[in-house]
Formats: C-alpha cells, sequence, structure tokens
C-alpha cells in the first residue's frame, strides 16, 4: 500500500512542482525574449551619450533648468571584458522633490523621473543616487535630491 499510495503522492508533488516551475520559465522565457526584440528592433544597445536621454527626460519633466549633466567618463572594469561609461548629473538648485507622484493625477514624483531613463534604453542603469537630506518640518515628504549616476556596459573590442 505504502508503495502505491505513498510513492504516487511523491510523484504527484513532483509533477505539480515541475509544472509550476515551467510556467514561471515560460513567462520569463516570453518576456526576455520581448525585450531582445524590442532591443534589435529599436537598436537601444547602442548608446553613444548615455547623458542624452536624461536631458530630453528633465525637459519633459521641467525640471531642465534644475539638472546640470556632466560629460560621459569611461572606466575599464577590472578583471572584465567591459568598459562602464558612466555619466553624472546633478541638481543645482536645493528644491524638495517629492519621490512618489500624486496618482490619478499628471504630477510625477523623482523615482518616476528615475524609472523613466531607465525605460528610455535598457542598456542605461541607474548606478547610484543621493537622495541628500529629507525635509522633516515639511510632512510631504519631499527630499533635496543631490545627484545620481547612470552607466551603460559595453563589451570591449576584440585586441584591445
Amino acid at each position: 500500500l505504502y508503495l502505491r499510495f505513498g510513492r504516487n503522492a511523491d510523484l504527484e508533488k513532483s509533477i505539480r512542482t515541475g509544472v509550476r516551475q515551467l510556467s514561471t520559465l515560460k513567462t520569463d522565457l516570453v518576456n526576455l525574449d520581448a525585450t531582445a526584440q524590442r532591443i534589435s528592433r529599436e537598436k537601444v544597445q547602442t548608446v553613444k551619450d548615455p547623458g542624452h536621454p536624461i536631458g530630453l527626460l528633465a525637459a519633459n519633466y521641467q525640471i531642465a533648468d534644475d539638472v546640470r549633466i556632466e560629460k560621459p567618463v569611461e572606466n575599464r572594469i577590472a578583471k572584465s571584458n567591459y568598459v562602464e561609461t558612466t555619466v553624472k548629473f546633478t541638481f543645482m538648485k536645493r528644491s524638495s522633490y517629492a519621490l512618489f507622484g500624486t496618482p490619478g493625477t499628471n504630477e510625477r514624483g523623482l523615482l518616476d523621473f528615475f524609472n523613466d531613463i531607465e525605460k528610455a534604453n535598457p542598456a542605461i542603469q541607474i548606478k547610484e543616487i543621493d537622495f541628500g537630506p529629507r525635509q522633516p518640518e515639511d510632512k510631504s515628504g519631499k527630499w533635496e535630491v543631490r545627484s545620481a549616476t547612470v552607466r551603460v556596459l559595453k563589451p570591449l573590442k576584440a585586441g584591445k
């Protein structure tokens, strides 16, 4: 009886686990394929200046006058075959920004700005953000964001 019922229960549990894992894997593969097709179609893997999308988005968010974008800096990552191109941008005015937008309105927060930078080109990644001090006397939850850095990783060309 044990072999018939006990082993069958274990096998059925393994089958359910396998089916669940296959379903998750299928979803991940579909998302990966869609991203790869978008990268190929829109040629987003080529990023000459990571600061360009930042300038466009800053204008879109109406904070272009507040943001100073520095020149790209290339550094080879030690013990790897990649070059990292970084661009630092600084918020010039000590203005306080809301991190989150207001739902149901057109008001967007600073985290929306950073998300839109990464969405503008999948090759661009946020490397670091200096949120600065929070405004405790103002209960609106605003921060004096000081700077942020984005990066693009590119493989080294053969022979370098």
